[in-house]
């Protein structure tokens, strides 16, 4: 039954198009759950369908359906191929409940959003405006409202099988406490912050019962008192080379290294495999700053990661 849906689908495309080929082109695209592409309609999850209905039209109507026929999403887009949505948009849930109702411009959600339970509740009423999201409404799975004027208590939902988050809203953003959890990197991750009015102030996760402080959820691997202090480092230990200066070698040289996650630094290797008097000078320097460096976090815990220093070499020649 699922292959023949898909198999009417184009087969209603087909005759479609010769009846009025003049008036309108049916794009249709079949995908995966993850967004990819599928290479055969019994292949793929859903089929993606963009109708032209206008030749001097620069939107066009999208549609696409579950395996079982269900209607999936409904909206306007940009491009014929992909998605780039424009005007009203509604999605639906397998069973054809809906899902999400809103408005989009430029691919971005604007004005009111209606977010709705697998029940078919309204779980939350959202407005968006220059990308800040404000939580005006919220109910429990059975229809109570648990948010009114922006003001109550959030559970964020992964699958709306599992909570993944859970914590207080004022004035429609987040204030107060908030706890969560995920897994990452095969373990468990479980943790709680602060904010204050709609910015982190400060939070913990636990992994394998260890604790990570962080006020930021995701910080770059670099040099500990930022680039501008790891140019003085190079400038004032790194020699240029006595053979590549008497040749007059210069330009552009690179190296990667792996700052370890506890900060230690390692796998220092050539990137550019031209210059390599230029390329070794940095390779020497390097471990001299051993100890400078910090890892990249991620809710404060440490990555593995690797880093990229680029040097150009010049030779300034002064006439006298």
């Amino acid at each position: 039954m699922q292959k023949r849906f898909f198999k009417i689908c184009l087969l209603g495309f087909v005759v479609g198009t010769a009846a009025s080929a003049f008036a309108q082109r049916q794009n249709v695209y079949y995908y995966k759950s993850n967004g990819t592409h599928a290479l055969t309609a019994d292949s793929a999850d859903y089929v993606q369908m963009i109708t032209e209905t206008d030749s001097t039209s620069k939107i066009y109507d999208i549609k696409e359906y579950y395996r079982n026929g269900k209607l999936k999403l409904i909206g306007k887009t940009s491009v014929t191929a992909g998605v780039w949505l424009e005007g009203q948009c509604i999605s639906f849930y397998p069973d054809g409940k809906r899902q999400h109702m809103g408005v989009y411009k430029n691919n971005q959600p604007v004005g009111d959003v209606y977010n709705y339970y697998p029940n078919g509740k309204i779980y939350t009423i959202e407005k968006i405006e220059n990308n800040r999201i404000v939580i005006e409404a919220g109910n429990d799975t059975t229809g109570v409202p648990v948010i009114t004027n922006g003001d109550g208590y959030l559970k964020n939902y992964n699958g709306f099988y599992n909570v993944s988050s859970e914590g207080y809203l004022r004035s429609g953003i987040k204030d107060g406490e908030w706890k969560g959890g995920f897994f990452w990197q095969g373990d468990a991750i479980a943790y709680t912050e602060t904010y204050k009015k709609g910015m982190l102030v400060s939070g913990q996760a636990v992994r394998n019962g260890i604790v990570y402080p962080y006020t930021v959820h995701s910080k770059h691997a670099g040099y500990k008192t930022g680039d501008a202090a790891l140019h003085k480092f190079l400038d004032r230990n790194l020699a240029y080379p006595l053979e590549a200066l008497k040749d007059g070698t210069q330009g552009v040289a690179s190296v990667s290294l792996k700052i370890n996650a506890d900060g230690s630094i390692s796998d220092i290797e050539a990137i550019t495999l031209t210059n390599i008097d230029l390329t070794g000078a940095i390779i020497h320097t390097l471990p001299l700053s051993a100890g400078d460096w910090e890892p990249q976090r991620y809710y404060g815990m440490p990555i593995a990661t690797k880093y990229i220093v680029s040097v150009n070499f010049g030779i300034i020649t002064k006439k006298f």
